[in-house]
């Protein structure tokens, strides 16, 4: 990950003040943007789920300690991503994932109408799958930023509102 400024430019996708907004971010270790979540979380009363693919889960959970924060060990391979009947405003992925498509099934439904899914790639992967595959789950008006972090795309994309 990049600098603290340049990760706190890409949050500001998220408003302030905005009630009952909820974070869920697929990682596979602790990085600066969780870090960075978390701080906005507590600061904003966001809730804030980290579903942690290959690290400890323990370990973070003593590191982020708050009741706004859940950390989950979480397998992609489950059948569905729904917990508990939550759906995100922001789902935010750094970790790699192999199935894009099936990824991209699973998560939709846990996704607000009109919100978006913020998917960091390092410069070595290819965007053009990513975006196709946005394109034929549902999500609408996908955009690439290359310049905000040095190793990093940012695709931005959202969930059609009123769409499956």
């Amino acid at each position: 990950m990049n600098s603290q400024e340049n990760i706190q430019k890409l949050l500001e996708i998220i408003p302030s003040n905005y009630p009952a907004l909820m974070i869920a971010h697929f990682s596979d270790k602790d990085n600066q943007l969780i870090k960075e979540l978390y701080q906005k979380s507590i600061k904003d009363d966001i809730e804030y789920q980290i579903n942690l693919l290959d690290e400890d889960s323990e370990t973070l959970k003593h590191k982020y300690q708050n009741p706004l924060i859940k950390i989950i060990k979480f397998n992609l391979n489950r059948a569905k991503y729904m917990i508990q009947g939550k759906i995100y405003d922001f789902i935010f992925v750094t970790a790699k994932i192999e199935d894009i498509d099936s990824f991209l099934q699973k998560v939709h439904p846990i996704i607000k109408n009109s919100g978006n899914i913020i998917i960091l790639l390092d410069k070595k992967q290819d965007t053009d799958i990513w975006i196709k595959l946005l394109e034929d789950r549902y999500f609408v008006a996908t955009s690439v930023i290359d310049d905000l972090l040095d190793d990093k795309y940012i695709i931005i994309s959202k969930k059609m509102h009123g769409w499956k």
